[in-house]
C-alpha cells in the first residue's frame, strides 16, 4: 500500500503511531494531502512511503468536521495491510455524491467522504520503505502562495 507522510523536517519519522495519509486514488490523495497541509502550516516536506502488505496499520476515517458525529472513529486494532478489506481502504478515496446549492440552485460537485483519512503504523518502518522525498512547494509550482501559509496569505 502505498502512503504518504507530511513532516516539517528532511527526514521522515516512522516509528510506532507515525500518521501517514493512505492513497487510494491520486485525485483523492491530492485533495487530502491539501486539506492536511492546510491544517498544520509548519509542513514543509512530504514523503512517499510504501508500506509492506505484512505491516500492522490502523486506518481512521475522519468524518467531516461540520457533521455532529465525532470526528474520528478511534484506533480498534492494528492489523496486516492486506488483512483489511479492500472496500473498508478503498473507501477513503470515495467521492460523495454531487448536490443542489439551495442559494445558488446550481449544481455543486461532490466531496471526498473521508476529506482527512490517515492511517497510523502499529511498528516502525525501516527507511527503505521511503520512495521519496520532496519539499511541499512542488504541490504549488507557479501558483501565488500556498494556501494556509501566512506570511504569504496576503498575496492569494
Amino acid at each position: 500500500m502505498l502512503a504518504v507522510k507530511l513532516h516539517k523536517k528532511p527526514k521522515p519519522w516512522l516509528g510506532k503511531g507515525s500518521y501517514l495519509l493512505p492513497i487510494t486514488t491520486w485525485p483523492a490523495a491530492r485533495v487530502q494531502v491539501q486539506n492536511w497541509i492546510k491544517r498544520l502550516p509548519y509542513i514543509r516536506f512530504i514523503s512517499l512511503i510504501k508500506v509492506p502488505d505484512e505491516w500492522p496499520i490502523a486506518i481512521l476515517g475522519w468524518i467531516r468536521i461540520y457533521s455532529d458525529k465525532p470526528p474520528y472513529k478511534p484506533i480498534d486494532d492494528f492489523k496486516p495491510v492486506r488483512a483489511w478489506p479492500v472496500g473498508e481502504k478503498r473507501e477513503r478515496g470515495e467521492w460523495g455524491d454531487a448536490s443542489v446549492d439551495e442559494m445558488t440552485k446550481q449544481a455543486v460537485p461532490g466531496d471526498l467522504k473521508h476529506p482527512y483519512a490517515e492511517m497510523t503504523l502499529g511498528a516502525a518502518l525501516p527507511t527503505s520503505c521511503i520512495k521519496w522525498t520532496k519539499d511541499v512547494r512542488v504541490l504549488y509550482r507557479g501558483k501565488a502562495a500556498r494556501p494556509g501559509n501566512r506570511r504569504t496569505a496576503h498575496a492569494e
